[in-house]
């Protein structure tokens, strides 16, 4: 950019003797973390290790994962990288959304190759020599195609099912059907298929498999009791292989060389047998984080090194598995729940969501978000969460005077007096329904008074009960309900009572007015610091009886401003940014377009400026169903939302879940991408051209 500014200086033909100061171009720069993210996929090919994420693309390490790039030349920016394989000299990446991409120069360039498939959502990639297999579809049911020109082109294998799961040995493919039909098996790549019979299977079907020598393992995963059989006649028999591994969930399979790795629930511990199968060990080595949030998502290998893909990067093994290293240097893959600053210090919770149904109930019971905090503008950053429980998952953050308070699932709100260092809970008043601490989605500071929204918690038989508006007078240390006005749903048949409050999708303060945004009810005001609330939902749209979500609310001049997810994924209409010019009593949509009706996460006010942080939400579940756009990133209008512009390079078409300005800075947090900053303009950011005279 420095180059073409200077270009601009000499086309502008500056004439006489002196200095001119040329505004430097607005360029968001990503910080240097926060490292780590969800690691779905391992693969290598020669000195190259690829690492695939959910939603941070392919990364690259030449050096056994001491450092990383990202690779980003021609791949999209697609929920999840689902495998990577190596055939013909080339590396294929398989997409979740997008299909699938070849590169020849080791992930420096990429490019799509999808002529032939019927659909962009891959299941399952492996590679058969140097041909590629793949099964496009969902675990409902997948079609099976075979590339014989590294992906150039594709042919569709008839098939009397559609697939879950394929391996590839020699000329044989075994291929798990849809419906627990059971086991096929092809030789001569799909012109004919067997059904075989389940000799020394418990369930016909098994749905994860790996090859190692002559032997096919395999494995139905998410399932209890779990259970490792083997194969050494492609299919004709199997043994069951159990001996070492507890009565639990298997939810995945691994090789390297001749050794077998089981990932097992639900402790999701790693287990390692050195002898085909026969016996096994648990390996919960050194390093690999156990109680801290370690969900084990995969198992690749290359050359002496064992890589486990975890919720928090990347670990490597000289030892298989007895010792772990993080290999996460440079690795940001990071998707970051919030944002928030004390004028000395940013902090960012790091939402790590489990890609598969099983770790998502593991989720709970384990430490995965963690708080971190960057002295030097994202430069450096740190993790907090000394005192913090297992099951302490981060969900919100504020700042009140020398306090940072943590909003977490299951626990309650935590506080730090030294900056996020240390924790110690400051939950006294905040309801335990069935035992255990809500879920606190969003913290707020209004005055003296802090402020938690709490989720309503399921307990079971499809009720749900709890959840609610707390606040503290005394920074955290007692609680009171202030829900009166805030509607109570649900049931009241005594001795049976399950009611609940609205869920919270978003809360701001507006000078001393407070805002309450619920999942299905609108916008709930406060005029007296919490103590009433009143429902003010004149103006907004309805889809059915359902209002849409409102996520964050900020004040601009004299008009207060609503961001929105609209009403679910799937329906467009609702999202955007809401005005009201009467104090949030009504509202009105801007009238400018945003974003193709992209949902708005969080808003945030910089000087004079509007700014919206567009796209997917950190949380999946916060917007089921919710795709990556081209028209994801940061917005800005600075005429009250008559007119937006998107704003800053390079944050084209990365959702952006969080903004928060400091000083003349701007930080966003991504989804997939960590944390990002736009410095602020100031005389020490323009180009100085001294002495440029006309020819």
């Amino acid at each position: 950019m420095f180059r073409s500014a200077r270009i601009l200086v000499f086309l502008a033909v500056i004439i006489g003797v002196g200095t001119t100061l040329i505004p430097a171009a607005e360029v968001w720069t990503r910080t240097n973390g926060p490292e780590g993210g969800t690691v779905t996929a391992i693969g290598s090919s020669g000195t190259s290790l690829f690492a695939g994420t959910w939603g941070g693309g392919v990364y690259r390490s030449q050096n056994h994962g001491a450092s990383w790039i990202g690779l980003k030349r021609g791949l999209p920016g697609s929920r999840e990288v689902v495998d990577v394989a190596v055939a013909g000299g080339g590396v294929c990446v398989g997409t979740s959304d997008e299909g699938l991409f070849r590169s020849f120069d080791d992930g420096a360039t990429w490019t799509a190759v999808n002529s032939g498939l019927g659909d962009l959502e891959v299941l399952q990639l492996i590679s058969r020599g140097d041909d590629l297999l793949v099964l496009i579809g969902s675990l409902l049911g997948a079609d099976l195609y075979i590339s014989r020109d590294q992906g150039a082109s594709w042919d569709f294998v008839p098939s009397p099912t559609p697939f879950t799961a394929i391996v590839a040995e020699g000329p044989v493919i075994l291929a798990n059907s849809a419906f627990a039909i059971g086991i096929y098996r092809t030789s001569d790549d799909g012109a004919n298929w067997e059904l075989l019979p389940p000799n020394g299977l418990s369930t016909n079907i098994l749905d994860e498999f790996v090859v190692s020598g002559s032997r096919i393992y395999g494995a139905l995963t998410s399932y209890s009791p779990g259970s490792v059989y083997v194969t050494s006649d492609y299919g004709d028999s199997w043994t069951a292989l159990s001996i070492g591994i507890p009565s639990g969930f298997v939810e995945g399979l691994g090789v390297h060389g001749s050794v077998l790795y089981v990932i097992s629930g639900p402790t999701d511990l790693l287990y390692r047998s050195v002898d085909d199968g026969a016996t096994w060990e648990a390996v919960d080595g050194f390093g690999l984080e156990g109680g801290q949030g370690r969900l084990i998502n995969c198992i690749g290998s290359q050359g002496a090194v064992t890589y486990a893909g975890t919720e928090k990067g990347l670990f490597g093994s000289l030892d298989l598995g007895d010792n772990w290293q993080s290999g996460n240097r440079k690795f940001i893959a990071t998707r970051t729940q919030a944002l928030a600053g004390d004028g000395q210090m940013l902090y960012a919770t790091v939402a790590y969501v489990p890609h598969t149904p099983i770790n998502s109930v593991l989720a709970k019971t384990l430490t995965l978000d963690q708080v971190y905090r960057s002295s030097d503008r994202g430069a450096t950053w740190l993790a907090g969460h000394d005192g913090l429980p297992d099951g302490c998952n981060v969900r919100s953050l504020a700042v009140h005077g020398s306090y940072l308070f943590a909003g977490t699932t299951r626990e309650g709100v935590y506080r730090s007096a030294d900056q996020g260092a240390t924790w110690a809970p400051a939950r006294n008043g905040l309801p335990e329904p069935y035992g255990a601490y809500g879920e606190i989605d969003h913290l707020v500071v209004s005055g003296s008074s802090l402020f938690a929204a709490t989720r309503p918690r399921s307990v079971g038989n499809g009720r749900t009960q709890g959840g609610g508006i707390y606040r503290s007078d005394n920074n955290g240390t007692n609680w009171i309900e202030v829900t009166n006005g805030i509607p109570l749903l649900g049931e009241h048949n005594p001795p049976y009572s399950y009611t609940y409050y609205p869920y919270p999708t978003g809360m701001g303060a507006v000078g001393s007015t407070l805002f309450f945004g619920t999942k299905y009810n609108g916008i709930f005001r406060s005029v007296d610091n919490g103590d009433t609330w009143t429902e003010v939902n004149t103006g907004l749209p309805m889809h059915y009886d359902n209002f849409p979500r409102f996520t964050s609310f900020v004040g601009l001049g004299a008009d207060i401003f609503a961001s929105s997810h609209g009403f679910h994924a799937g329906i467009t209409d609702g999202r955007g940014v809401y005005r009201s010019a009467d104090g949030g009593l009504s509202w009105s949509r801007v009238a400018g377009e945003l974003a193709d009706n992209r949902p708005v996460n969080a808003l945030c006010v910089s000087g004079t400026d509007l700014l919206a942080s567009v796209g997917c939400p950190a949380q999946p579940h916060e917007l089921a169903g919710c795709e990556r756009s081209p028209f994801d990133g940061a917005y800005r209008s600075s005429d009250g939302g008559a007119t937006w512009e998107r704003f800053g390079v390079r944050l084209d078409g990365i959702s952006i879940t969080s903004m928060s300005a400091h000083g003349a800075d701007i930080f966003a947090g991504s989804q997939g991408y960590g944390v990002w900053r736009l410095r602020g303009i100031g005389e020490k950011d323009r180009l100085r051209v001294k002495g440029v005279f006309a020819r």
